[in-house]
Formats: structure tokens, C-alpha cells, sequence
């Protein structure tokens, strides 16, 4: 056994590195598939020994072994929580096809969880894979048919619907739709159990940042990563909600845990997200910022190469009432890429940056603003030169 454990664990390692690519591409619009695995920044094509999970990280310090800059340090632990996930899994219910299932499941939750986490999202096509897996699921696996499930989907639907119409502005179209499928795959009670255990953590983290004046009580907060938790609890707790309701029923889930050793480990966890809740609203923010700044940057790049290989003029128009910016040939009088920039990061000024054909341009600071009064600059020189800085050109 545990050497299916272990074989698991660095199986969950390569499917990590998977969902990194998706949680990237999927909320742009990207194909999850083509073009290969590249650099973000400069556009560099990975190597093979540039995608062994972990360690390239590990080896690599963190920074593309191309252009130098940093890697974000969510993709190595997308890979060590899918590895732990989908090991747990393996080990509470065995190596069946029905686990196979549970550790799809997993990797769709994991998705949802860090778009929504980055981007204040949860996608269309991630729900829609969720919706025909789940039926399909049931279809084999359920012993009770899919009335049960899809009673509950309809159920926690239309619960998350009216509280999204009573709470305006809480709860997005996303989470509802998320929500609804947790139903579908969970039936009733686990369902239950994963929303209010979700809805716990949520609560206390969103209540300690207000009250640490961390963040404003209108201040958007992504509902899905909290969800998402209480679902994995849910999964590797099995059916607990048995033992809170007979005496008669063994504390021993299927395999390896009791409901007493997983309540003590959710305390813990509960507690040390409590003591870095202060910083977590401020990192996120600031990791956006940051994420922003570094594909606009690669997008001037890529005006910049455009310019040179074309031998004519482009132009990127920053529109900074709408938060985005369009990269235009000019010659040819052709939009050639569009960009929003992502909730709660926007422009202070508006400015069209000039690429001549031979990669010049003129001396200007793009400014970047986050929700939290973080400021990052784009700085572009005469000679074409372009770098990222915390303070203005002229500190």
C-alpha cells in the first residue's frame, strides 16, 4: 500500500504541474494545450528538465533559466498539494477506479481554487467539465441512483441563488453554479457539512482581516478556495456525519483516519490561518500587481519584437478608465491583442507607447495601482530598454 502511495504522490507531482498550466490559461482564454509550456515573461519554451515539478523550482531558484525572472511560487505548490491530495485519497479508499474519479474531482477543485483565489472567478468550462463528470460519476458508482444528487444540486442552487439575489455583490454567478455542482457530486448531507465547514473558515478569515483593517467589509473575497476546502475535509472525512449522529457507529473511517486525529489536524490548520491571516489579503494583492505588471511588460516585449521583425511601427494604447490596453499595428491599422487588466489592479493615467522599427521608443512610467494603494512602474527608456520598479524613476 504504501508504495502506491508513493507512486501516487509523484503522479499527483506531473498532474500538478498540469493544473498550474490551466489556472494560467483558462481565465485568459488560452488554449490549455498549444502552444507548449513557456515562459510567461519572455516567452521562452521550456525544456524538459525545466518541467520536472518541484525540483526545477528547487534548482532554478525560483527564476526562468532564460530571462531570469521570478517564478510564482503557487506553481510548486499546486504540485505538492495535488501529490498530498491525491495520496490521501489513495490511502483512505484504496486503488479502485472510483479514487480515479476522487482525484479528478480534486484536480477540478484545485483549479477552481486558485482562478478563483487570482482572478475572482470561477470558470464556465471548468463548471461544465464538473457537471457531465459528476453525472457520469453517479452513473456508475451510485448505488442510490442520481435522485439524491441531483436533488441536492437543484437544492444548493437555488439556496445560493436567493442569497446572491438577498446579499448583492457577495456572491458571483460562479460560486452559485460551483455551489450547485458541489451538490451534484457530494448528495445530501456531505454537501452540507462541506458548505458550512467552507463558509466557517471564510468567515473567520474575511472577520479577522476587517478587524485587523486588512481589508474594507465590501471588499470582494473569493468564495470558491473556501468551499473547496471544506470539500476536501468532507472527502477525507467520508461519511462523519454518521458519527454525529449514532453512538452506535465506529469512529474509524474506511481507512487509516479517525474523526478525533482529523478534528485535531483542522484545528491546527484553522489555527495557523488564523495567525497569517494579517498578510494574506495584502500578498494576494500584491502577487496580482505583481502577476499584472509582469505580462504587461511581455506584452510590450512583444509590441517590441513586433516592430523590429515587421520593420514598422507599433503602438500599445493604455486606456486607463477601462483598465486595458491594445497592442495595434500601426501601419496596417491592426489590433493585434487586447488585454484587461485583472479586478482590482487599474492604470493611473492613460498613455499610447510608440515602437519604432528599430525597437526605440520614448521616455515614459507606466503606473500601476492595486486595491490596496500598491504602486508597481513599468519604465521604458529611449533606447528600448524596459524594467519593473517599486519607486518612480525619478526616486
Amino acid at each position: 500500500m504504501l508504495s502506491m502511495v508513493i507512486i501516487t504522490f509523484l503522479f499527483g507531482l506531473i498532474i500538478g504541474s498540469f493544473l498550474n498550466v490551466c489556472i494560467h490559461r483558462i481565465p485568459r482564454g488560452e488554449s490549455i494545450i498549444f502552444p507548449a509550456s513557456h515562459c510567461p515573461h519572455c516567452g521562452y519554451f521550456l525544456k524538459p528538465w525545466d518541467l520536472i515539478p518541484v525540483f526545477s523550482f528547487l534548482i532554478l531558484r525560483g527564476r526562468c533559466s532564460s530571462c531570469g525572472e521570478k517564478i510564482l511560487r503557487r506553481y510548486p505548490f499546486v504540485e505538492l498539494l495535488t501529490g498530498i491530495l491525491f495520496s490521501l485519497l489513495v490511502f483512505k479508499y484504496g486503488f479502485t477506479v472510483k479514487t480515479f474519479y476522487y482525484c479528478f474531482f480534486a484536480a477540478l477543485l484545485i483549479v477552481i481554487a486558485f482562478v478563483d483565489l487570482e482572478n475572482f472567478l470561477i470558470p464556465n468550462k471548468v463548471n461544465l467539465v464538473l457537471l457531465v463528470s459528476g453525472i457520469i460519476f453517479h452513473f456508475l458508482f451510485s448505488p442510490l441512483g442520481l435522485v439524491n444528487p441531483i436533488l441536492t444540486f437543484l437544492g444548493t442552487g437555488f439556496l445560493f441563488l436567493f442569497l446572491q439575489i438577498l446579499f448583492r455583490g457577495g456572491l458571483g454567478g460562479g460560486d452559485v453554479k460551483f455551489a450547485a455542482l458541489l451538490g451534484l457530486w457530494l448528495g445530501w448531507p456531505k454537501t452540507v457539512f462541506a458548505i458550512f465547514l467552507g463558509s466557517f473558515l471564510g468567515s473567520i478569515i474575511g472577520i479577522s482581516l476587517i478587524i485587523l483593517k486588512k481589508r474594507k467589509r465590501k471588499d470582494p473575497v473569493p468564495y470558491g478556495p473556501f468551499l473547496v476546502t471544506g470539500t476536501f475535509i468532507v472527502l477525507l472525512l467520508g461519511d462523519f456525519y454518521m458519527v454525529l449522529s449514532d453512538r452506535n457507529v465506529s469512529l474509524k473511517c474506511e481507512r487509516g483516519f479517525t474523526l478525533v486525529e482529523i478534528l485535531v489536524v483542522i484545528v491546527i490548520i484553522s489555527f495557523l490561518a488564523s495567525l497569517a491571516v494579517p498578510s494574506i489579503q495584502g500578498i494576494l494583492s500584491a502577487q496580482r500587481l505583481e502577476k499584472a505588471a509582469k505580462e504587461m511588460l511581455a506584452d510590450l516585449r512583444l509590441a517590441q519584437h513586433q516592430a523590429i521583425s515587421q520593420e514598422s511601427e507599433y503602438r500599445v494604447i493604455i486606456n486607463h478608465t477601462s483598465s486595458t490596453y491594445y497592442i495595434r499595428d500601426f501601419i496596417n491599422n491592426k489590433t493585434i491583442k487586447e488585454v484587461k487588466l485583472p479586478t482590482g489592479i487599474r492604470f493611473l493615467n492613460s498613455h499610447i507607447v510608440y515602437f519604432y522599427a528599430n525597437g526605440t521608443t520614448l521616455n515614459q512610467t507606466i503606473k500601476l495601482r492595486n486595491e490596496d494603494d500598491g504602486f508597481l512602474y513599468i519604465i521604458l527608456y529611449r533606447t528600448g530598454r524596459m524594467r519593473i520598479s517599486n519607486k518612480p524613476p525619478s526616486e
